[in-house]
Protein backbone atom coordinates (compact mmCIF):
# COMPACT_ATOMS: atom_id res chain seq x y z
CA UNK A 1 0.00 0.00 0.00
CA UNK A 2 1.38 3.63 -1.01
CA UNK A 3 1.90 6.90 1.34
CA UNK A 4 -1.54 8.06 -1.05
CA UNK A 5 -3.41 5.00 -0.53
CA UNK A 6 -3.17 5.31 2.67
CA UNK A 7 -3.77 8.78 3.01
CA UNK A 8 -6.90 8.56 0.97
CA UNK A 9 -7.89 5.85 3.48
CA UNK A 10 -7.37 7.65 6.18
CA UNK A 11 -9.74 10.60 4.71
CA UNK A 12 -12.20 8.36 3.57
CA UNK A 13 -12.27 6.83 6.99
CA UNK A 14 -12.77 10.26 8.30
CA UNK A 15 -15.51 11.83 6.35
CA UNK A 16 -13.30 14.51 4.74
CA UNK A 17 -13.08 14.31 0.64
CA UNK A 18 -9.69 13.05 -0.21
CA UNK A 19 -8.93 16.32 -2.00
CA UNK A 20 -10.08 17.94 1.35
CA UNK A 21 -7.18 16.11 2.73
CA UNK A 22 -4.75 16.34 1.11
CA UNK A 23 -4.82 20.05 0.59
CA UNK A 24 -4.75 20.32 4.58
CA UNK A 25 -1.58 17.70 4.54
CA UNK A 26 0.04 19.64 1.84
CA UNK A 27 -0.95 23.30 3.78
CA UNK A 28 0.75 21.41 7.26
CA UNK A 29 -2.00 23.06 9.41
CA UNK A 30 -5.45 21.89 10.75
CA UNK A 31 -8.36 22.73 9.33
CA UNK A 32 -9.09 24.98 12.55
CA UNK A 33 -5.89 27.07 11.93
CA UNK A 34 -6.58 27.54 8.22
CA UNK A 35 -9.66 29.79 9.46
CA UNK A 36 -9.38 33.37 9.95
CA UNK A 37 -10.25 34.90 13.30
CA UNK A 38 -13.00 36.58 13.31
CA UNK A 39 -13.19 39.98 15.11
CA UNK A 40 -16.81 41.39 14.46
CA UNK A 41 -19.87 40.62 16.25
CA UNK A 42 -22.64 39.10 14.46
CA UNK A 43 -25.52 40.97 16.63
CA UNK A 44 -25.55 43.88 18.74
CA UNK A 45 -24.55 43.09 22.86
CA UNK A 46 -28.09 43.13 24.90
CA UNK A 47 -25.98 44.17 27.84
CA UNK A 48 -24.70 47.11 26.56
CA UNK A 49 -26.40 49.45 28.49
CA UNK A 50 -26.46 47.58 32.17
CA UNK A 51 -22.97 45.95 32.63
CA UNK A 52 -22.51 48.60 35.56
CA UNK A 53 -25.77 47.27 37.30
CA UNK A 54 -24.59 44.23 36.53
CA UNK A 55 -21.51 44.38 38.10
CA UNK A 56 -23.22 45.75 41.05
CA UNK A 57 -25.11 43.00 41.44
CA UNK A 58 -22.27 40.09 41.07
CA UNK A 59 -20.26 41.45 44.44
CA UNK A 60 -16.04 39.90 44.14
CA UNK A 61 -16.50 38.94 40.25
CA UNK A 62 -14.68 39.89 37.72
CA UNK A 63 -16.06 40.97 34.18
Amino acid sequence: MSKTETKDLAAAKAGMDIKMARKYLADGRLPSGVKPERNWRTRADPFEGAWEEIREQIPNTQI
